[in-house]
């Protein structure tokens, strides 16, 4: 029996991630298929013909961060990022929470809720507030690292709350 040959970095064609990756697209029924394209590592393949337009694969994104310029131009739900009105002091989220934080719909306040009271400033001790307060000040004067470091805070905010991945909003529960 030959070796398997191998990828960069030494992992197996035949990977745990590429078994669940193709086993999830099996499961769905989806026209869907994980492929080695020559060449090219993997993708996406459709096995079957499918309609212009359908939507072929939605997927929950495991973190999602408004940059520091795009806050600074629009409001945005904290947990789904829908647009919601320019930015400025006059904006009035239809669903906010004490500490500032706005959402589009009381689903998506609720479902960030898990994950937020551990980074929430008015669920917060005084003194862990105010320093939560104070580096969120101090990251806005370094906008990629502060970015970079908000994806990591509702990362850990998730994991120790012990929360599912976010879901889209509609999205059917993973």
């Amino acid at each position: 029996m030959a070796a398997p040959t191998q990828e960069p970095f030494g992992t197996s064609r035949s990977s745990d991630l590429l078994i669940h990756r193709r086993d999830f697209l099996a499961a769905e029924g989806s026209p869907l298929s994980v492929e080695e394209l020559c060449g090219r590592g993997y993708g996406l393949v459709a096995t079957s013909a499918v309609e212009a337009g359908c939507c072929l694969l939605a997927e929950a994104p495991v973190v999602l961060v408004q940059t520091c310029r795009s806050r600074s131009m629009t409001a945005a739900c904290a947990r789904c990022l829908c647009p919601l009105a320019p930015a400025g002091p006059s904006v009035v989220w239809p669903y906010a929470c004490e500490c500032g934080e706005g959402y589009c719909s009381e689903g998506c306040r609720s479902a960030a809720d898990v994950g937020h009271r551990a980074l929430c400033a008015a669920a917060l001790p005084i003194e862990k507030a105010q320093a939560l307060r104070s580096l969120r000040s101090l990251l806005q004067e370094l906008p990629n690292v502060c970015e970079a470091f908000e994806a990591v805070l509702l990362l850990l905010a998730a994991a120790t709350a012990g929360s599912k991945t976010p879901q889209i909003p509609g999205a059917p529960e993973q």
